[in-house]
């Protein structure tokens, strides 16, 4: 008997190392494979279904074979793809791959029996627009086809069909080209502007063309506007080429802008949204430039007709000068969601307590010092409270975990992660949780954070929205070299840790649009600087990116910031991102708080910014040290005013 069991137990240990060697070798061949197919090269495809069928990466190869030869396979074949891997990412692009054909090939009802309403994707919604026109469902496509017509969203490409179908059926109207050509002129799109104008009447031509001219010189041919002749043509259309422009001429030179706005308001009939609209952008920029008289401009604006960006600098303008009661009026003409911000929050419970109404402050102060953010640490530093979201207990996953684990489409992301293709496990992962509650995402972030996708379970955690979650939103990697670079140029590692976990959410080859790359996101300029002036030698521009060179730079270039702004945190940090020349400019001719210049920095990026690696290096410090980290309020040294050079 006992020989029988030892045989069984060989012959099971055989059968494991054999499934284990037959799955090294399936993920061996299928990037090589996968890449072949995907350029159109199908030989190795069956020799590899034959051997490697029941490898969880499989249907990849089904769905490289079959976008790569969509104009040939038969529609059953992708129907039966589709069955056989239901409510995957694979089977929805296999599904606007096919609609994309049938569209082509004018099988309109095909498209109406299989397409999924749920869909994002805009070519495949424009092609079931034009389906529903073509088989007798002509009005509901068509006014579903003009909201995609007067979306704000550039439409791609393969949505012209349904257009000149509008078109065709003359269900376009004078206003509704003006109305697409706004929008496009919103995004700088000229030239389609510019097709699309051949559609207007004569009149509105003439109307465009002066647009034109203006948006490429809006100082010389905007006071055109000034004119007798110009006067007489008071539409619709020529006050939203006037705001428009003025708008434009204002980022380049908001004083003389304004100064022009004056002169053309009494000119024609605006009404108050058209006011509201030049005013609040012209004299936004005001605020932006730390103007005094930004206060006034932006307050004379009716607050029912003020943007919400206005509103914004409104606040932050008041709070520059200490001004409580604008403050706190700015706050209360915002939008409600605007107002349950964090940051506003806060800023009204502080413009409450200046003016005397502390019970009411203490409130808000109270709401807000459960988060853990810029503005939550703040809070509780000022009601002198513990830290307690960073003091909760991490709660236990285990059988969540075990339930996601058993997710197909986890198990591919966790695979496609294994075989060196990050992008469609990315896509994968996000396909498998978008439906899962919240207590079932977070288990996925933490089965994530174990398998070393650090990215991808804080992007996790993100689509909760619960930003509280401390233990996978701020994890400890590369800790012996954030800890060894910090005590080599002197600074704090918490900081470090700060600065990686804002910048690329410790993603090892961020890319950002700058050219930005890294863990510390370092400029390429700024990365051959650095390493001159610490002696490294020897070092391609490809080794910036690896861990160990990209944290030693990023700790220096931080120390270099924080000894040229005096040990200031919230204008080291600001300097980093922004770069250190703008940052004399932000300053007040008088001490400020660091909290109140900080919301008042013109970047939306960089302020964001200070918030977040502040918090961040608030979080980490705690961590670093057992829960005796410093207060936030401790690393917000007063803005001094510049001295003179």
């Amino acid at each position: 008997m006992k020989k029988l069991y030892l045989f069984f137990f060989l012959l099971f240990l055989n059968t494991q190392a054999f499934a284990a060697f037959k799955l090294e070798e399936a993920r061996e061949h299928f990037v090589e494979v996968y890449e072949k197919i995907k350029q159109g090269n199908s030989l190795d495809f069956q020799a590899y279904a034959a051997e490697y069928k029941d490898y969880i990466l499989y249907p990849y190869l089904e769905y490289a074979y079959l976008k790569s030869n969509i104009d040939k396979v038969k529609d059953s074949e992708l129907i039966i793809f589709m069955k056989r891997y239901p409510q995957t990412v694979l089977s929805e692009e296999i599904l606007n791959e096919w609609i994309k054909r049938l569209a082509e090939e004018k099988h309109w009802l095909r498209i109406l029996n299989y397409y999924n309403s749920n869909t994002k994707n805009l070519a495949t919604q424009c092609f079931y627009n034009e389906a529903l026109i073509y088989t007798g469902q002509t009005q509901r496509g068509i006014q579903q086809g003009k909201q995609l017509w007067l979306s704000k969203v550039n439409p791609p490409k393969e949505c012209q069909g349904l257009f000149n179908t509008l078109k065709a059926y003359k269900q376009l109207t004078e206003k509704d080209y003006w109305q697409r050509i706004a929008l496009l002129m919103d995004k700088n799109k000229v030239s389609k502007a510019t097709r699309l104008a051949q559609n207007l009447s004569g009149f509105n031509q003439k109307l465009f063309n002066n647009w034109v001219s203006i948006y490429k010189n809006p100082k010389k041919y905007l006071p055109r506007y000034l004119e007798d002749k110009f006067r007489k043509v008071d539409t619709p259309e020529a006050r939203q080429i006037i705001v428009h422009s003025i708008k434009r001429y204002a980022k380049k030179n908001h004083i003389e802008a304004a100064t022009l706005w004056r002169q053309l308001k009494p000119l024609y009939q605006f009404t108050p949204q058209e006011i509201g609209n030049a005013e609040g952008y012209i004299y936004t920029l005001f605020a932006k430039k730390h103007d005094a008289n930004a206060l006034s401009y932006l307050s004379q604006i009716p607050a029912s007709f003020r943007s919400k960006e206005a509103n914004l600098w409104l606040a932050r303008i008041a709070l520059r000068t200490a001004n409580w009661q604008a403050v706190l009026d700015a706050i209360q003409a915002m939008d409600t969601e605007t107002q349950q911000d964090g940051a506003w929050i806060y800023w009204k419970a502080k413009a409450l307590e200046q003016l005397g109404k502390s019970d009411q402050a203490n409130q808000l102060f109270s709401k807000n010092a459960k988060n853990a953010t810029f503005y939550g640490f703040l809070s509780a530093d000022h009601l002198k409270q513990p830290y307690d979201v960073l003091n909760q207990q991490k709660p236990d996953r285990s059988a969540a975990i075990q339930k996601v684990k058993r997710l197909l489409g986890i198990q591919r992301a966790l695979e496609l992660f294994r075989v060196g293709k990050p992008d469609l496990a990315s896509k994968e992962w996000l396909y498998a949780i978008k439906n899962l509650n919240k207590q079932d995402k977070l288990a996925a972030a933490e089965l994530a954070l174990q398998n070393g996708q650090a990215f991808t379970a804080i992007v996790t955690v993100s689509k909760t929205k619960d930003w509280n979650v401390v233990d996978l939103r701020f994890p400890l990697l590369y800790q012996q070299l954030v800890l060894q670079n910090a005590k080599q140029h002197n600074i704090d590692p918490a900081w470090v840790y700060g600065v990686i976990r804002r910048e690329s959410a410790f993603k090892v080859d961020a890319l950002s649009r700058v050219k930005a790359f890294g863990l510390m996101q370092l400029m390429p300029k700024t990365a051959k600087y650095i390493s001159r002036s610490i002696g490294l030698k020897r070092v391609k521009q490809s080794d910036f990116v690896k861990p160990e060179i990209n944290i030693q730079l990023g700790t220096s270039y931080l120390s270099k910031m924080l000894n040229r702004f005096d040990g200031n945190y919230p204008k080291a940090t600001a300097a980093y991102n922004a770069g250190p020349g703008r940052i004399p400019k932000w300053a007040a001719s008088y001490p400020m708080a660091a909290n109140r210049w900080i919301e008042s920095i013109p970047f939306n990026e960089t302020r964001k910014y200070v918030r977040g690696v502040l918090a961040y290096t608030t979080i980490y410090d705690h961590k670093l040290k057992s829960g005796k980290g410093k207060r936030l309020s401790q690393r917000l040294m007063p803005i001094l005013p510049e001295e003179p050079n």
